[in-house]
């Protein structure tokens, strides 16, 4: 008799936090109620939700740790997309006149790929219990359409 090696998947499906779940569940619900498309598939590999509204571009939802002695909470939700590598001939100055001008409940901040260039990343966080469906929802639409205008026209130095 031949010996069998057991083959085990490694990969555990990971569900979602169950409060971030929840305000996507809530998120969804709202949506409907206005006739509006919305799509969330939860990525477990890298812990967060892939969200989508009509025609704008998708975004990352994700729950990251906090200071609760600062915020009065240990959680928030971050919602963010890559605008993409840092250029040489962006114009910081015009980039922080966008994001006065723009962001409400955005922020920009700076990452590295998997290669190490570093990214441009647009991203809007609040406190978790803080937050409602349609804050969040204004959230994704700053992020994605924003992000979307970054990328078509950053502010760069060149005249």
């Amino acid at each position: 008799m031949e010996d069998h090696e057991i083959f085990e998947d490694d990969e555990v499906d990971v569900p979602p936090p169950e409060i971030l779940d929840h305000l996507i569940d809530e998120l969804i619900e709202y949506k409907a109620e206005r006739d509006e498309d919305l799509e969330a598939e939860w990525i477990p590999e890298e812990g967060l939700f892939h969200v989508s509204r009509a025609e704008e571009d998708p975004v990352d939802v994700l729950l990251v740790e906090i200071d609760a002695d600062f915020y009065g909470e240990s959680e928030a939700v971050v919602v963010e997309t890559d605008i993409g590598p840092l250029r040489k001939d962006l114009d910081l100055a015009e980039l922080l006149r966008f994001s006065d001008e723009e962001l409400v409940y955005g922020r920009l901040a700076l990452a590295a790929d998997e290669e190490g260039t570093e990214i441009l990343v647009l991203q809007a966080a609040a406190p978790i219990h803080q937050l409602t469906a349609s804050q969040l929802d204004g959230m994704i639409r700053e992020v994605a359409e924003l992000s979307r205008e970054l990328r078509e026209e950053p502010p760069s130095g060149a005249a």
